[in-house]
């Protein structure tokens, strides 16, 4: 990765209806492009056959010495065929980006053992938001790379990637809509990927969205630090819809509601992340941890790690009947009320 934080920032232009060809069959080499900017636009724009990335573009710095906006805007962009990769994107933080479209970007004819990368984001572009964007291609080790804080990829698309369809890196990553599979006659993909080995794992990621046909993952775990939200319609032939590396933990302050079909199963242990609805996120081993403790076989779910018996007098409806609990009440005192109250509201229909 190179810093070029020596050269005088370009600031302020825009790059409107143009195609740039990189002639890399004729021998010529480099990227397509390459800026050391902020606050510029690129539309309509169509870079293609470059012998290294189709678009390199930097900036370094919280705001810019002059005042002027900072963020760039890049609408209607296409990058294609370029051997190097399609786009490395290390500022300026907070860019927009929609209907961005990137395919086919790493070694011509092969569709294994690629090292390219469809779209990187690096740390200096904190903050970017892209919709309605799609990035592809069988010779794209990865389709997105998302080594910043706070991503978002919204209504996007990730397919064809050998290794897995997104990277998530950096912090408050957020991926809302759009759909990630794996488009190879072999399945063997996977779809989201959470950290990766020599990177500090991420936190706070946020995930709402659709996977299809990723046999190796939809949700791999390599580093992660927790507080993860995951919301994932999955659709997967064969192996296990989360899966984790052997020396990858998935944090306890994960939340999970994973609807599988297809014939996948949802998690390896001691992951078992099924549709919220079904069964709740659960350690096995019936420990102390956990919001949520599975209860006995044919029973239902208890409070607190509390398994309610099937029957119980219940509370009467004929008269006062008046139960408290405060700061002096116990766990015992605690778990038998809420109990009774669960059952008693299942009784008369207020909760199935």
């Amino acid at each position: 990765m190179r810093r070029e934080t020596h050269l005088t920032a370009i600031r302020t232009f825009s790059l409107q209806n143009m195609t740039l060809d990189g002639n890399r069959a004729g021998g010529v080499g480099g990227n397509g492009m390459e800026v050391y900017a902020y606050g510029y636009t690129l539309f309509n724009v169509s870079v293609a056959d470059c012998a290294g990335r189709g678009i390199w573009s930097e900036y370094h710095g919280l705001l810019p010495p002059d005042g002027k906006p900072l963020e760039a805007m890049w609408l209607g962009v296409s990058v294609r065929n370029c051997t190097g990769g399609g786009v490395y994107f290390n500022g300026p933080h907070d860019s927009q980006w929609t209907n961005v479209i990137v395919f086919q970007c790493g070694p011509p004819g092969i569709a294994n053992g690629s090292t390219t990368k469809g779209v990187e984001v690096a740390p200096e572009s904190n903050g970017l938001r892209v919709a309605n964007s799609h990035s592809w291609g069988l010779n794209q080790a990865y389709a997105w790379w998302l080594d910043t804080d706070g991503p978002g990829l919204v209504n996007c698309t990730g397919e064809g990637a050998e290794k897995a369809q997104v990277v998530v890196l950096g912090n408050d990553t957020q991926i809302v809509g759009g759909k990630y599979f794996a488009a190879r006659d072999d399945l063997q993909a996977v779809a989201i990927q959470i950290g990766a080995v020599g990177h500090v794992g991420p936190a706070g990621t946020f995930v709402n969205t659709k996977v299809v046909n990723c046999n190796l993952g939809a949700l791999k775990f390599v580093r992660d630090r927790g507080v993860g939200r995951y919301i994932l319609s999955v659709w997967q032939t064969s192996g296990s819809a989360v899966v984790r590396t052997p020396t990858a933990t998935a944090q306890l302050g994960n939340r999970f509601d994973i609807d599988v079909n297809g014939g996948a199963v949802p998690g390896t242990d001691p992951l078992a992340p099924v549709t919220f609805q079904e069964r709740v996120l659960a350690r096995r081993d019936f420990s102390a941890q956990g919001d949520v403790q599975l209860g006995a076989p044919g029973k239902r779910l208890g409070l607190f790690g509390a398994v309610p018996g099937e029957q119980s007098a219940g509370w009467s409806t004929k008269g006062p009947d008046v139960r408290e609990v405060n700061g002096n009440s116990d766990l015992a005192a605690v778990r038998d009320t809420l109990g009774t109250l669960i059952r008693e509201l299942q009784r008369y229909g207020l909760l199935k």
